[in-house]
């Protein structure tokens, strides 16, 4: 799914494509695959990925928020970006398995890793998805002790069973003591500034 805006650009009101402190086009894309078309080939970007958040585990087990990467840079004679959003991981199905991670968002050669799934028997997915490609900060981990779902920068994670976490890159609420529930999937922004 993609929303495109068309926005206006401050000091470029004549929208010949030259770069200025606000995009000339946003566009988002929250599932699936395909290929972004920049207003240049010489396109000034500003990339947010967000990775898929990692399903919940078993018991009290929930899965990790994915982290964030913000990435700005220009491109080189690029006509076509390939872009892929990364699906939230499953979660477990029994006692003793465990969630999935969630998908790797991608932009080209840009990537940002989803968060972790909890794990089954006691132990929790602590560690979260964090970036991989230029700034922007982790997501939210979670433990056992603190069985809420781990958040991201654009989702919240479930803080109670049944619940299902909401926005993009949450993790899953571990649920019933042996299904998890499942992470929400990725985010992908794309802010061009034109060449």
């Amino acid at each position: 799914m993609s929303v495109v805006v068309n926005g206006g650009s401050a000091g470029n009101s004549s929208g010949n494509g030259s770069s200025s402190s606000m995009p000339q086009l946003v566009t988002t894309y929250t599932t699936g695959s395909g290929t972004y078309t920049p207003i240049s080939p010489n396109s000034l970007l500003r990339v947010t990925l967000v990775g898929g958040g990692g399903g919940g585990g078993a018991t009290s087990n929930s899965g990790s928020g994915s982290g964030t990467a913000i990435c700005t840079y220009r491109l080189n004679n690029q006509a076509t970006i390939a872009w892929t959003v990364g699906a939230g991981g499953a979660g477990s199905t029994s006692s003793t398995s465990s969630g999935f991670p969630g998908g790797t968002t991608t932009f080209g050669l840009l990537a940002q890793a989803g968060g972790n799934g909890g794990y089954s028997s006691g132990t929790a997915g602590t560690l979260a998805g964090s970036p991989s490609a230029c700034n922007g900060p982790a997501g939210g981990a979670t433990y056992s002790s603190t069985p809420g779902a781990g958040n991201s920068l654009y989702g919240t994670g479930s803080q109670s069973g049944g619940v299902a976490s909401t926005g993009y890159g949450a993790g899953g609420f571990a649920f019933s003591g042996a299904q998890g529930m499942p992470g929400t999937g990725g985010l992908i922004i794309v802010e061009d500034f034109g060449a």
